[in-house]
């Protein structure tokens, strides 16, 4: 096989189909033919294998335009039209390609990339059919994604041969017609897409040879496979290990990586760093830092849903919303193990917390008084919740509740005494809905509630009901009594919400309705 694979891809393109079809017949067995089965893998690992020795060995002072351009699959997707990305104008200058039907063509292309990654294959495959005879040579980047893209179409249908002889002609494609450097890349996305066992040494002996060879490159294929030995088991790549991969990773290399990527490393460095109890300050900031990029991820996610929605007709876009909802819970469940991690790291070490207490604070997406989720929450994660919920036609009410004379209570009992009561209106209100409605402390004696799946003139039923036991209930700090009232404003938003902005005119018809509600007289319920 050796001296077959060095042929190959020294063949010009008239040998090379009589060659491949001589590597395809080795397959042999319709075992062996099955892309899930360990003799196919088995038997494309060698492949892999005497590929990467000849492509490794190849070293290039200059870089391709189109292997720079590839730091852009990371970004994507991209409004070309906006800023027209100078990647992209660098790669098609030489040949005028820098026009609207490339460019067309260029978003028709992050859309099928999307629709792959995200698993919608059936979708997938139909904008491969609408754009199967616009793919040119002329266009590599183009040509690249649609490629790979089929390739994994292709395991996906359980498709062998098809999909491996897929992944051959790219490699050699873009080996011969472009640089060793890109056709690397493609056979480093080859071994990623193929489904080894957790425990697959074949795969952790491929990465670390290509990893051996551009280490010391610094440049996508350094981060790309550097990545994915990131990602093997805790007994192929040990915690220690890692830790170095993803330092490096998050430093020199975070250029190449996607934000959710970046979030991921920087997770495990601050568990590893509060486990190892090396540095408590430095895991910190290592948590501080993932949940940054889990907040741009999920600004990524809606930035990918707009673009979805601006190029696919509503019977399309409709059928990949359920792949973007699974994507949003899984989003979502990251929010609280990530969170409860970090509560535990802090736990772990109670006795450094004291002096950390402001960074918490800033981290946390929960008010610390109430147990509330915070203003926070409510403005970065909150708005695909609301957009799931107008999809599905889900009624959606916003209610303000606000303190009546608030300050006269802390200047009489003391702001400790505020506080109590704060933190015990906080749990009266959560007592008072479900668990499917969201209450949120939104700032100082201001409380934001969203009802789900609740008619306008339920809501007010329910308000005036939380406002009449509100005003009787007896809060209690110390051996003091005390008595409040509350104003609430509720809006009569019927449209549904779209945007970050119809969430924000919401929740400011609900606070116009307060200061109406106090206008008037105070303890009471108004409509805006």
């Amino acid at each position: 096989m050796p001296d077959l694979i060095a042929k190959l891809m020294d063949a010009s393109d008239v040998l090379r189909p009589d060659l491949m079809e001589q590597l395809l017949e080795l397959c042999g067995s319709e075992r062996v033919q099955d892309p899930h089965c360990d003799s196919y893998k088995d038997f494309w690992a060698q492949v892999i294998d005497g590929m990467t020795e000849y492509l490794v060995a190849i070293k290039s002072a200059d870089q391709s335009a189109l292997f720079r351009a590839l730091i852009l699959l990371s970004k994507m997707p991209m409004d070309t039209h906006k800023n027209g990305h100078p990647l992209l104008q660098r790669l098609w200058a030489p040949t005028n390609a820098f026009n609207e039907r490339n460019l067309q063509l260029f978003d028709q292309m992050q859309l099928l990339y999307f629709m792959v990654k995200l698993g919608d294959y059936e979708s997938a495959i139909r904008v491969c059919s609408r754009n199967s005879d616009k793919i040119s040579t002329a266009e590599p980047l183009t040509l690249l994604i649609y490629g790979v893209s089929m390739a994994n179409i292709h395991m996906y249908r359980n498709r062998g041969p098809e999909c491996a002889c897929l992944w051959l002609k790219l490699i050699l494609h873009f080996y011969h017609t472009d640089s060793a450097d890109t056709a690397l890349f493609i056979l480093i996305l080859w071994i990623r897409s193929m489904q080894w066992p957790n425990d697959s040494l074949i795969k952790q002996k491929l990465l670390f040879k290509i990893h051996n060879a551009v280490r010391y490159r610094y440049n996508v294929n350094t981060a790309l496979v550097l990545y994915d030995i990131f990602c093997l088991r805790d007994h192929l790549m040990p915690p220690d290990k890692k830790m170095e991969v993803a330092e490096l990773l998050a430093g020199r290399l975070g250029r190449y990586l996607t934000m959710n990527q970046l979030q991921e490393l920087h997770f495990f460095m601050g568990n590893y760093s509060s486990a190892m109890r090396t540095d408590f300050k430095k895991s910190i900031q290592y948590f501080k830092y993932s949940n940054y990029y889990l907040n741009k991820t999920w600004s990524r996610q809606i930035q990918t849903s707009k673009f979805f929605r601006s190029l696919l007709s509503d019977e399309d876009f409709n059928r990949v919303i359920p792949y973007f909802e699974s994507r949003v819970l899984m989003l979502g469940n990251q929010v609280g193990m990530y969170n409860n991690a970090y509560v535990e790291s802090l736990e772990a070490d109670y006795d450094k917390i004291e002096s950390l207490l402001i960074q918490v604070e800033e981290l946390s997406l929960t008010d610390a008084l109430t147990g509330l989720k915070n203003r926070r929450h409510l403005e970065e994660n909150l708005i695909q919740t609301l957009l799931l919920a107008t999809r599905h036609r889900t009624p959606i009410n916003f209610a303000m509740v606000d303190i009546d004379h608030f300050k006269a209570v802390n200047d009489q009992w003391g702001h400790l005494a505020g506080d109590k009561v704060l933190a015990d209106l906080a749990q009266l209100i959560k007592d008072e809905f479900r668990k499917s409605d969201v209450v949120i402390r939104y700032g100082g004696e201001e409380f934001l509630i969203i009802l789900f799946d609740s008619k306008l003139k339920d809501t007010l039923v329910k308000m005036e009901l939380l406002r009449a036991k509100v005003e009787t209930h007896v809060f209690r700090y110390k051996e003091h009594e005390i008595k409040i009232t509350i104003s609430i404003g509720v809006n009569k938003h019927d449209d549904g919400i779209f945007s970050d902005r119809d969430m924000a005119r919401c929740i400011e018809a609900a606070d116009r309705a307060v200061y109406k509600a106090k206008n008037e007289g105070r303890n009471q319920v108004r409509l805006a």
